[in-house]
Order: structure tokens, then C-alpha cells, then sequence
């Protein structure tokens, strides 16, 4: 009698998780304000000036419906990371003269990144229309390449250079650039009906477990991201099963 109870129950799950089955393919894109963390010997170092950066996030996304409220989401994004600095200078050297000056640099690191997190639906509407989700996971992205703005101010002038560079193959034994890098995301959104699809209202926050750089004297630097994000979706595929 037990075991009979026990296959019923499963061969009820597997029906009911079949029916509610589909996948939803889309598209978002919004923005992230990320900086940089330096740890030395495990040990957050605080540093001057550094504030978070703008910039833009945005690619494909997929939805895997398992259950009533658990889905399974991924996608494929363009993710810029990075931070601006900002640095006082007392005594610059120009034209046989020195000036106060403020140096002003935004330091762009690009990636393709890909999350993969699980998502817990909580209806906030009674036909279940308007829903409020939770999520995490985790992700690995691969880098591309940086790219660094700078503009220095002093007597009415301003002094602008533009640098683009990979720092994967300025690696050295001082410093190691990783390619492949990984980390851990958590978020909550919105989802709402719009004509056929979904929109999707997420905020997110990104954490790097796989440092950027690491340094030969124990130093280590690990970018965090938070994100806002409009996304739009539409079911491609859709199975009952009688």
C-alpha cells in the first residue's frame, strides 16, 4: 500500500510538471553600477576616490517553467564592469609651471557573461496576472576586453585619453588577468502580462568569486554589480500532456 502511494505521488508530480510546462525566450537590457573590491591577505582595503560606475547591461534571456511557481531562467548577456576613480593632485608639472589638478578616470572591463538562477513566483494579483519572483544563482562569463577614459582638469584645461587594451594577454608575474571568470547572483523582480509575453522588471546584485586580477603580493580585485533591467518575453514552446 505504501509503495503504491509513493508511485502515484510521483507519477502525479511528473504529470502535473508536464503540463505546466513551457519555455519563454526574450530580450532586456538596463543598467549596472559596479565597482571594484581589493582585498590584500584576505583583507578588504579601502581605497580613495574609487566610486561605481555606470554603464549598460543587456542580451537574451530564457524561461524554463517547471512548476506553478519555480522556474528555471538563463541567459546571455553583454556586461560591462568596472569603476571610476577620482584623485587629487597638488603639484602638476606643465609648461614650466605646476597647477592643482583633478584626475578624473572611468576604467570599462567588458565581458559575456551567462546566469543561471532559479526563480520562486509569489502571485500578487487574484488571477495571478502580476507576480513578484526571487532568485539566485550563479554565473560565468568571459572577458573580452577594457577600455580606460580619462580626463584631467587644471587652469581651464582639460587633458582627455582614451586607452584600449586587453589585460588577458598583459598578464605577468606580477599580475595575473583571469579570462574565465565566475561569481554568485541574487535577485527579485516584477512580471507583468503585456499583449502575448511578459515584462520583466528585475534588480539584480552580481559578486565576483573568481578575482579579476591577482596579484603577486596577495592583492586580489573582484568587481560586484547592481543592476536594473526591462526585459521582454514570449512563450516559444508550450506542452500538454492528457
Amino acid at each position: 500500500m505504501y509503495r503504491k502511494i509513493i508511485t502515484i505521488f510521483i507519477l502525479t508530480s511528473i504529470s502535473y510538471v508536464g503540463m505546466s510546462q513551457f519555455i519563454s525566450l526574450g530580450v532586456k537590457g538596463g543598467a549596472g553600477f559596479s565597482i571594484g573590491n581589493i582585498y590584500y591577505e584576505g583583507k578588504s582595503k579601502r581605497t580613495d576616490g574609487l566610486r561605481r560606475l555606470a554603464n549598460f547591461n543587456g542580451g537574451l534571456m530564457l524561461n524554463l517553467k517547471i512548476s506553478t511557481r519555480w522556474y528555471y531562467h538563463s541567459e546571455a548577456i553583454f556586461e560591462d564592469k568596472g569603476s571610476k576613480d577620482i584623485e587629487h593632485i597638488d603639484s602638476l608639472p606643465r609648461n614650466k609651471n605646476y597647477y592643482a589638478a583633478t584626475l578624473r578616470e572611468r576604467i570599462h572591463n567588458y565581458f559575456i557573461q551567462f546566469p543561471q538562477t532559479i526563480r520562486f513566483l509569489i502571485a500578487l494579483s487574484s488571477n495571478e496576472k502580476v507576480l513578484l519572483y526571487v532568485e539566485a544563482g550563479g554565473y560565468f562569463a568571459y572577458y573580452i576586453n577594457s577600455s580606460t577614459i580619462s580626463h584631467l582638469f587644471y587652469d581651464n584645461t582639460v587633458e582627455t585619453n582614451i586607452d584600449k587594451i586587453d589585460w588577458a594577454d598583459e598578464s605577468s608575474n606580477l599580475a595575473t588577468f583571469h579570462r574565465f571568470n565566475w561569481g554568485a547572483t541574487v535577485g527579485v523582480g516584477f512580471l507583468f502580462p503585456i499583449w502575448k509575453g511578459q515584462l520583466d522588471v528585475n534588480f539584480k546584485y552580481d559578486r565576483m568569486l573568481q578575482p579579476f586580477v591577482s596579484q603577486s603580493n596577495s592583492e586580489k580585485n573582484y568587481y560586484d554589480v547592481i543592476g536594473i533591467t526591462l526585459g521582454y518575453t514570449l512563450p516559444v514552446l508550450y506542452k500538454d500532456f492528457h
